[in-house]
């Protein structure tokens, strides 16, 4: 399970900086390489918190990790109907194929924005999931 985590966020997190770096060469644009290096910060502060969860919950494995941001939507008449597409496409598989599939289309730079842009947002519902994780396991007298 460990090594399946690690290897998955290894080949985005290179796949996202090459994009990054390349994009920044190819367009002469020094903003792109800055913005790609914060993206790469925000995408290892983001694992970093779900590793330290998965260390608490005694697993490798990221569905283990319970997703307090879906079930809440879910719930939610409207916004759960218009959550759960947006949840369905942010999947890291179906993410990292549309990324792919820019880039082979010969739009490397739009895949990468998509990519960063979308890691942002990841980051801020993984705090959030992480923040109300640890709230249910203390009030368990798990944590």
């Amino acid at each position: 399970q460990w090594l399946d985590s690690i290897g998955d966020d290894l080949t985005n997190y290179l796949f996202c900086i090459g994009l990054a770096l390349g994009q920044a060469r190819v367009q002469g644009e020094d903003w792109i390489a800055i913005f790609g290096y914060a993206t790469l910060f925000v995408q290892c502060l983001g694992t970093g918190i779900n590793y330290r969860r998965l260390i608490k919950l005694g697993t490798g494995d990221l569905l283990a990790i319970p997703d307090t941001l879906s079930r809440d939507a879910a719930d939610k008449g409207l916004m759960g109907a218009l959550f759960k597409p947006l949840r369905a496409i942010s999947k890291r598989d179906v993410f990292v194929l549309i990324v792919a599939g820019l880039t082979a289309l010969q739009q490397p730079l739009l895949a990468f924005m998509l990519f960063a842009v979308g890691s942002f947002p990841t980051v801020v519902g993984v705090v959030i999931n992480d923040i109300r994780v640890g709230r249910m396991h203390a009030e368990s007298g798990d944590e």
